[in-house]
């Protein structure tokens, strides 16, 4: 994650981190060499990392490499899952803005 933005307490007290960037130093998430894709992480109240999603292109044809997405904002639904708001860019399709609700 190169950018963050923004940061979410649960209340279980965990942490929930929002961001985005083009690459990646975490085990878990594949690197990201081109374009930027958006990541969601959650850690729990001693610092302990519970898990790390990316969002955005994920492999497929070469010009999504450099499609670019930006996270904006986020929010905790109430079925404890969180929706996701950003932008993207891409060559075809020019500027978009998305929502993405996630478990």
């Amino acid at each position: 994650m190169d950018f963050g933005t923004k940061v979410l307490c649960t209340p279980q007290g965990d942490y929930v981190f929002l961001g985005y960037g083009s690459a990646t130093s975490d085990g878990d998430l594949p690197t990201v060499v081109a374009g930027t894709d958006i990541y969601l992480a959650k850690f729990s109240k001693e610092g302990v990392k519970k898990w790390a999603k990316r969002y955005g292109r994920k492999d497929g044809p070469p010009s999504y490499s450099v499609v670019t997405s930006t996270a904006i904002d986020f929010c905790q639904t109430i079925d404890a899952g969180y929706v996701i708001v950003g932008t993207q860019w891409s060559p075809s399709d020019g500027d978009l803005t998305f929502a993405i609700k996630i478990d």
